[in-house]
């Protein structure tokens, strides 16, 4: 028990287009116990109200994102990436416009020891030039198709 008498809390956020109800349902019924209490908070991150709908893999930009991923980073696999906080997307989404967050390359040892922004938020310097030209890369193969 914490000292407001309660067992603990179970925060959980469901993915961009999750109905939270049948969630809420579905966890009624698995837990089964009348002294558990299900509350639902917030749906919506920064700003409240409605979540935005999750951006479709089903487009020409995500396509020359993936295809150019694949030939700077070829190791490196394109998978969609979930947050506990917030993004300025949001927004975007919300209007109707496909968003995608990507990013430099972070030295691995940052990933480990500082949360994202940090005070020691950087980046490796050779993977600047590398996000720079996949940014370039991909933005062209959308722009001349």
């Amino acid at each position: 028990r914490d000292s407001f008498g309660s067992y603990g809390n179970l925060d959980i956020r469901g993915i961009p287009d999750e109905d939270m109800d049948k969630f809420k349902a579905l966890m009624t019924q698995v837990i089964n116990d009348p002294a558990v209490t299900i509350e639902t908070g917030g749906n919506g991150g920064r700003g409240g109200g409605a979540p935005p709908p999750p951006s479709s893999f089903k487009t020409e930009m995500y396509d020359a994102l993936v295809a150019t991923q694949k030939k700077l980073y070829p190791s490196a696999v394109t998978l969609p990436f979930m947050v506990t906080g917030a993004t300025d997307m949001r927004g975007l989404r919300l209007k109707g416009v496909q968003s995608y967050g990507i990013g430099t390359e972070i030295p691995k040892e940052d990933l480990l020891a500082h949360a994202m922004h940090s005070d020691n938020e950087r980046i490796k310097e050779s993977g600047l030039y590398t996000f720079v030209r996949y940014m370039h890369d991909a933005v062209l193969q959308v722009a001349t198709h």
